[in-house]
């Protein structure tokens, strides 16, 4: 009798090991796994239970020598359409990792990988400064996460001198990006949709091949924009690149737009961040910069004034616009600040009690300027924004 009762634990223990992990790789999930544990063989008493914490996935591909684990955690506020979807970003010392033999020259193998429980994708990854001690790279996470939660199922994979062509298709980085380098125009809702300087609307826009581009020339009281049709977001985060060459005659007006409704020729249902100065062209410069709402007015509902005049030499200026949360639905507005998530202060923030809380369209609008356009991008924003860490490196087994 003594001697039956040890093998029936150890045949207990197997079995609670095998359920439970299979639950915790099925689910995705690595951080807590149960064991039951046996200490004396001869006493049901002192048998015990412990974790076996940070259960490691399969590696994904063999040819790649090393991996970091990327670990998002998200703040106190979900977007809305959630982070499924919703575009991160993280730093890494890449000359290091290039000086010490371990990543290409180009980053050529410096890949994102999901793993979902079962199975693993490579996702796009959109890199900034190879062979740097701060790399930007931007992915788009595969599944929502709760507010305040984490998730650990993200990995950086690296160390593979064979590995070339990384997926890198912007558009499945961020809700949408263009950066016009073959004419993408027909994607577009081309026309004034609503009254900004009435009574014209403009449909003009041309796509430059040579510069990448696209080229408008509004002309005096005309209003045009290119909208993305049935977006259905409410939290953006939004830019572009604008470059002024002219103005019609005396004033000019451009802005990015959230929350659009309407017909694509009026609305009053809409904001909008809004710079309208320009050195050489407004003798009477409206407020600048300004954030818009339903109908255009020269100071807009909320404006600071002190905004820069930007000149009419076709240099490229980055003009960007995030929205979010409802009741009260918050703005901030950046001009010629960092690109993609700016570390500068807004130099415009404003907020709205009686508020639009609906998803909607986004546009770029122009109105009585001349000049052209380009990299247009939009990701979905919440604040705080999620942040990202790496865990250690590991060796391929």
């Amino acid at each position: 009798m003594p001697s039956d009762r040890p093998s029936a634990k150890r045949t207990f223990s197997l079995t609670v090991v095998a359920v439970v992990l299979a639950v915790a790789v099925g689910s995705g999930s690595f951080l807590v796994a149960w064991a039951a544990t046996f200490t004396d063989q001869a006493s049901v008493t002192d048998n015990t239970f412990s974790t076996a914490a940070d259960f490691s996935p399969p590696w994904w591909d063999g040819s790649y020598g090393y991996r970091q684990q990327i670990t998002v955690t998200t703040g106190t506020n979900s977007p809305f359409n959630g982070y499924n979807g919703y575009s991160v970003q993280f730093t890494i010392d890449t000359a290091t990792l290039i000086d010490d033999s371990k990543l290409q020259g180009d980053c050529d193998d410096l890949r994102i990988a999901f793993w979902s429980g079962s199975a693993w994708t490579e996702l796009d990854r959109d890199l900034y400064s190879c062979d740097a001690l701060s790399t930007e790279v931007w992915f788009q996470l595969q599944e929502d996460i709760a507010a305040s939660s984490s998730a650990a199922n993200y990995y950086l994979y690296y160390g593979n001198v064979s590995a070339s062509n990384p997926p890198a298709n912007r558009g499945n980085v961020y809700l949408h990006y263009n950066d016009w380098s073959t004419d993408r125009l027909s994607e577009y809702a081309i026309g004034r949709q609503d009254d900004w300087h009435p009574p014209s609307s403009y449909t003009g826009f041309t796509w430059d091949g040579v510069n990448e581009r696209v080229n408008f020339d509004t002309g005096e009281n005309s209003t045009g924009g290119l909208r993305l049709a049935s977006f259905g977001e409410r939290d953006i985060y939004m830019e572009q690149v604008v470059r002024y060459t002219g103005c019609s005659p005396a004033d000019l007006s451009q802005g990015l737009m959230a929350r659009y409704l309407g017909d694509g020729t009026s609305s009053d249902n809409w904001y909008a961040f809004v710079q309208a100065n320009s050195t050489g062209c407004s003798s009477n410069p409206y407020t600048n910069p300004a954030m818009q709402k339903d109908n255009w007015a020269d100071g807009g509902f909320c404006g600071s004034g002190a905004g820069s005049e930007w000149a009419l030499d076709g240099s490229p200026h980055r003009h960007a616009f995030a929205i979010w949360g409802v009741n009260d639905t918050n703005m901030k507005g950046w001009l010629d600040k960092s690109p993609r998530k700016p570390s500068e202060a807004a130099d415009l923030s404003c907020s709205d009690a009686s508020d639009h809380e609906n998803a909607g369209d986004v546009a770029w609008m122009q109105a009585q300027v001349e000049g052209s356009f380009d990299d247009f991008l939009v990701r979905r924003y919440a604040e705080p924004e999620p942040s990202t860490s790496l865990g250690g490196e590991e060796t391929a087994p």
